[in-house]
């Protein structure tokens, strides 16, 4: 929803394999094929084709780490917004006695569009880097909801 106005569909299959290594962790590889729809944004229209690979490891009992990475296709009506996609992200998770989970995490995403932008007369490069702190308190809750995530992360796009 954008505006109380659906602005995107997008419809197809997934999978996840995944290998259990037991103490050296669990590797998970991961694939989507979507067709994308925009409600009035007709040139975004396309499909996004996704790979991905990460590994989860128990560094002990109350903590654990996450790395992992995809690469993407954007496939769109117009060139111009169709796009190769790598990202790379790792976590960090903590279990505190006092019932709160922290996490840090980085992420390192590059897009590299195939077709000339119009008003640059180049081929547009996006970079963004978020870092973020995270608390999740088990402990509070609602009527058995608890919040999912505190979450403090700056985020830098270049072009």
């Amino acid at each position: 929803m954008k505006g109380e106005e659906p602005y995107r569909w997008s419809l197809g299959p997934a999978f996840s394999l995944r290998h259990n290594m037991g103490r050296k962790g669990v590797t998970t590889l991961r694939g989507l094929w979507r067709k994308l729809d925009y409600h009035d944004r007709n040139e975004l229209d396309g499909s996004e084709t996704v790979l991905g690979l990460s590994h989860l490891y128990s560094i002990s009992s109350a903590s654990s780490v996450r790395f992992g990475g995809n690469v993407s296709y954007v496939d769109a009506a117009n060139d111009t917004n169709s796009y190769v996609r790598f990202a790379l992200n790792t976590q960090y998770f903590r279990e505190w006695s006092f019932g709160a989970i922290s996490d840090i995490s980085f992420f390192v995403d590059d897009r590299e569009y195939q077709d000339i932008t119009y008003l640059a007369g180049e081929k547009r490069t996006d970079q963004r880097i978020q870092a973020s702190l995270g608390i999740t308190l088990r402990n509070f809750s609602i009527r058995g909801f608890a919040p999912h995530r505190i979450r403090l992360h700056p985020e830098f796009l270049e072009h």
